[in-house]
């Protein structure tokens, strides 16, 4: 034990979730559980069906009659509606009440009504982030608009730096590439947020950085018609800037040393 245990590599931006649960203080019971989870034992459709749900590995440590179980999984990974997912599949119900022998919980009880989430009150905190040998930082989300004509049809979306993943995506929508820049990073802000991740979010637009620092988009276009469902994107974007407070760092994106953004859609001539 004492020469760890290899974490995987993903290739892709991941979180992990960390839950808690004591088994019956009884060896047997104890050593019963452990080969239920053995490799011989476990319940293939139980490991199919964690995957299927979009876990992408989970493992459980013990140490007497604790247990901690910790669940790695992609970026944009709801964890209630997987778990409420997995709770339907084939078997699992069955394998809950099998465990259940062996643990303190709850006769009848899903995974995740017996299993107690941990709150992370540590980590080695950085006092610089790892940068590429160009100067930005890999571990990081970048956003960026593209406009058919200026105004015209208008989309953005944000992507991991390190991989190129797309994370999220709106549009096409009619409006303005300023208003896409704007609306790209209130969207990145909200979803860091949501998913509790310590990343920065690149932009190449100084305007749009200013519209978010002064939690107001200042575009000139015109409220009609055709700009209706821009104006209620922006009119969201502003009151989640005005009602939520965030860490996240906005950076400038520097085309000329870096190229263009990673976000970019490449649609330039």
């Amino acid at each position: 034990m004492n020469d760890g245990y290899q974490s995987k590599n993903y290739g892709r931006p991941t979180k992990r979730y960390v839950q808690t649960m004591s088994l019956k203080d009884n060896p047997e019971l104890i050593a019963r559980y452990r080969e239920a989870h053995d490799k011989e034992h476990f319940w293939r459709e139980i490991g199919r069906g964690i995957r299927e749900v979009g876990i992408l590995e989970m493992e459980i440590y013990i140490v007497g009659s604790r247990l901690v179980m910790i669940v790695d999984a992609p970026l944009g990974f709801d964890w209630d509606k997987a778990m409420s997912r997995l709770a339907g599949l084939p078997r699992q119900a069955e394998w809950e009440d099998h465990v259940a022998g062996f643990q303190e919980c709850t006769p009848g009880a899903t995974s995740n009504e017996k299993w107690q989430m941990m709150e992370r009150m540590f980590h080695l905190y950085e006092d610089e982030k790892p940068k590429t040998e160009k100067g930005y930082e890999d571990n990081s989300v970048a956003v960026d608009a593209a406009c058919s004509g200026n105004p015209g049809l208008m989309e953005y979306r944000g992507v991991y730096v390190a991989t190129g993943q797309e994370l999220f995506h709106f549009g096409p929508i009619y409006g303005t590439n300023n208003v896409g820049e704007f609306l790209a990073i209130v969207h990145g802000l909200a979803l860091l947020k949501q998913k509790k991740l310590d990343l920065p979010i690149y932009t190449d637009s100084t305007n749009a950085m200013k519209w978010v620092a002064a939690r107001h988009c200042r575009t000139k276009l015109p409220q009609d018609e055709r700009t209706r469902g821009l104006f209620d994107l922006i009119h969201r974007a502003e009151e989640w800037l005005r009602h939520n407070e965030y860490d996240t760092r906005i950076l400038k994106w520097d085309t000329k040393k870096w190229g263009e953004i990673p976000a970019d859609y490449g649609r330039k001539k």
